[in-house]
């Protein structure tokens, strides 16, 4: 559906692979990137190599299929992208984390501006939604800077670790993006 890699002024996106094990397990395993995720913890090396196997034969994100998109500097992954795509390829959700020592640096910013222009450029995408814990104003600040528009908080809706959290719901329509300056401003506030 979209053509991998994508590459931003910093940042390579492509596929998680196997070469990604190690640094998926330790920035999952992370309190501070977990605490808004709902991944089971501790995320195990066993876990990654399934979520990695389960992929292996994908080239990018298609429709009806969960994917883990690799953030790279440099050569090193520093976080990920997910990608659903339903609806016949006319929807997509997205999520997003980058280890700890990385957030600051505006790649959450840049890697989902990344991702986003690409799957609008797919032609018939019409909708991007993503979610976050209210209590995670970075996040939201990422969102709000990609153009996402507030629709509204779920109140007690996910069940993360034994709790019952609010979500709170943020959405972008291709006609909004179009309409959006597409220069991913990166600032150093952007830690999600």
């Amino acid at each position: 559906m979209i053509d991998l890699p994508l590459t931003s002024d910093r940042l390579t996106i492509r596929m998680m692979r196997s070469e990604h094990l190690a640094g998926l397990v330790a920035y999952r395993n992370d309190p501070e990137v977990a605490r808004f995720q709902d991944w089971e913890v501790p995320f195990s090396e066993a876990m990654a190599e399934r979520l990695i196997i389960g992929q292996a034969d994908l080239d990018g994100p298609s429709n009806d299929a969960w994917v883990q998109l690799a953030v790279e500097v440099r050569g090193t992954a520093v976080g990920d992208v997910a990608v659903g795509i339903h609806d016949e390829g006319r929807q997509a959700t997205v999520g997003y984390s980058i280890a700890v020592d990385e957030q600051g640096k505006g790649y959450a910013t840049e890697a989902l501006g990344a991702v986003i222009d690409a799957l609008f450029a797919v032609p018939g995408m019409h909708r991007i939604v993503a979610t976050t814990d209210p209590q995670n104003a970075p996040s939201r600040r990422v969102l709000d800077k990609l153009g996402f528009r507030f629709e509204g908080r779920s109140l007690k809706s996910v069940f993360v670790r034994g709790e019952w959290v609010d979500d709170d719901r943020f959405a972008l329509l291709a006609s909004e993006h179009a309409g959006l300056n597409h220069t991913n401003v990166v600032t150093p506030d952007d830690r999600a």
